[in-house]
């Protein structure tokens, strides 16, 4: 079983990336509108993202056995308490940093953290002093803040962020890096700065803008069963070489910059004139 998770998680890295991308307000609303077409509860896709980033986690890091699984208020420390609660039933070493006491947490981040206390899970806080008294972790899950982020971190979240960045281990960031505002791709103040990074539902159009293409590290996507519907009008689009490939058509060795049309070039700031200037020249 284990060899068929890897072989099929590797079938889907050597694939190209969805070319959609999103912004946090149509990911919500996605989520609700499968919900409702399901008839299922939001608490389904919390269940499976947990699971996704189980397999995801044994399947990268195989020898890693302490998690530091740092949890934050909302449905994406949510995750981080189903992945704790799943890593434990593995017989693995998580261990759950909370933000936020779980007894106040609200809604489907509270009924995953009452599981993980249920079967005997503990919380500590993430002072240094409490930290200290942990194994050193040989992963670190960031499941603090995901795409609610629109306004500069607070002094505490701040500092949770620095130790993560500390930490001399691989990280993997839970939907987005902490920090990273999934609409504009700047860091709000602080960001944790992930080794990998598995988002859900869909790619976040910050993910690949401003700070987030140095945050993400390598970035893959689980739609968790939840796909748009046609008519959605998706914020943007990604293009890469495969998307690209079959308009390259073969040109011959001997043609030169004359031989394939010709290019226009409009600018308008000075900024603009001058870089188009220089890509001007660079056509001569």
């Amino acid at each position: 079983m284990e060899q068929v998770i890897g072989d099929a998680i590797s079938g889907k890295e050597g694939q190209s990336l969805p070319q959609s991308l999103w912004r946090t307000e149509q990911i919500r609303a996605l989520e609700r509108e499968w919900a409702e077409r399901e008839g299922l509860s939001l608490y389904a896709l919390m269940e499976r993202a947990g699971a996704a980033l189980r397999t995801y986690a044994t399947h990268h890091w195989p020898h890693s056995r302490c998690w530091w699984i740092f949890t934050g208020p909302g449905n994406n420390g949510g995750d981080g308490y189903v992945l704790a609660r799943l890593a434990r039933q593995l017989g693995l070493e998580p261990q759950v940093i909370a933000v936020r006491d779980p007894a106040e947490l609200t809604g489907d981040a509270r009924r995953a953290a009452d599981e993980w206390l249920a079967m005997g899970g503990t919380v500590v806080s993430p002072e240094e002093r409490e930290l200290d008294r942990l194994p050193a972790p040989d992963l670190v899950i960031d499941a603090l803040l995901g795409t609610g982020v629109h306004i500069r971190l607070s002094p505490l979240m701040t500092r949770i962020v620095a130790t993560i960045n500390g930490l001399q281990v691989p990280v993997l960031a839970v939907d987005l890096p902490s920090g990273l505002n999934a609409d504009t791709g700047c860091a709000m103040g602080a960001v944790v700065r992930a080794s990998r990074t598995l988002t859900f539902i869909g790619i976040k159009q910050g993910m690949l803008t401003a700070d987030g293409v140095d945050c993400v590290g390598r970035l893959d996507c689980d739609t968790l069963g939840v796909t748009a519907p046609p008519e959605w009008q998706v914020a943007a689009a990604r293009v890469d070489y495969p998307s690209l490939r079959a308009r390259l058509t073969p040109r011959q060795r001997s043609s030169h910059k004359g031989s394939h049309g010709k290019v226009l070039l409009v600018g308008g700031n000075a900024g603009m004139q001058g870089a188009i200037v220089l890509a001007a020249r660079a056509c001569l």
